[in-house]
């Protein structure tokens, strides 16, 4: 039997999560609707749709501010004020990040990687043995020489005389 990589293992063994996950969800949806249909009722008040003619509606009154359009004439733009360079931004204040906490962060996020994917390559071996048949398999099996495959003989055939229009 061929040894099978570890990262196909792994792969196995998020799939059998990934299912495992999948048959619980059946039992948390039905969860779910008891959990809407105790909801308490709240009546809504009644609405007559005659009264909702929009062409009858009134619009509140709004005070808008007024505008000096003078100010908006692109011919009044002094466009030696709009040059980029001379903008003034707002200093914007970097936090200071110590590159040893990040160095330390990095690392505990592959540990923890680095630990799932073993966890799942383990679950995965163990998915391939119990589909197997073969429960407790503590080491992989030496792959067998491939022997090459036998020579076939195909059968020939002559191709057929295709037929010349006389003239």
């Amino acid at each position: 039997m061929p040894t099978i990589p570890a990262p196909l293992y792994a792969l196995v063994g998020v799939t059998d999560v990934a299912t495992e996950r999948a048959r619980a969800l059946p039992e948390k949806l039905a969860e779910i609707e008891i959990k809407r249909f105790e909801m308490p009722k709240v009546e809504m008040p009644k609405v007559d749709t005659a009264k909702l003619d929009p062409r009858k509606a009134q619009m509140p009154k709004m005070d808008l501010p007024k505008v000096d359009t003078a100010k908006l004439d692109p011919r009044n733009i002094d466009m030696t004020k709009l040059d980029p360079r001379k903008a003034e931004m707002p200093k914007v204040e970097m936090p200071k990040v110590e590159f040893s906490s990040v160095a330390a962060y990095a690392l505990e996020v592959a540990a923890k990687a680095e630990k799932t994917y073993d966890e799942m390559v383990v679950r995965g071996e163990q998915v391939v043995a119990r589909v197997r048949g073969t429960e407790h398999v503590t080491a992989p099996v030496a792959a067998p020489v491939a022997t090459p495959p036998k020579a076939t003989k195909k059968a020939t055939k002559k191709p057929a005389k295709k037929a010349t229009p006389k003239a």
